[in-house]
């Protein structure tokens, strides 16, 4: 019993202490930049494309009538 008390409050002390850290770390922000391997670009007429190697892309984009299914299993 005295064991099952001690593991609720350890759960709960360490709770307190990651939403303490979570609320002091500040406003969370997403750059739109990467520092990858290599890559390259490509266009063709109006539209181009730039890819990088190692880029972590998740989900698909699409603009228009152009959609793009980024990643490994992107075309599947």
């Amino acid at each position: 019993m005295v064991t099952r008390k001690l593991m609720i409050l350890c759960a709960l002390a360490a709770s307190l202490l990651f939403a303490s850290a979570a609320l002091a770390s500040g406003t969370p922000s997403i750059d739109w930049w990467v520092i990858g391997g290599g890559g390259g670009s490509v266009t063709v007429g109006s539209t181009s494309l730039d890819g990088t190697i190692g880029q972590w892309v998740v989900g698909s984009d699409k603009s228009g009538p152009i959609q793009l299914g980024p990643g490994f299993w992107g075309g599947g």
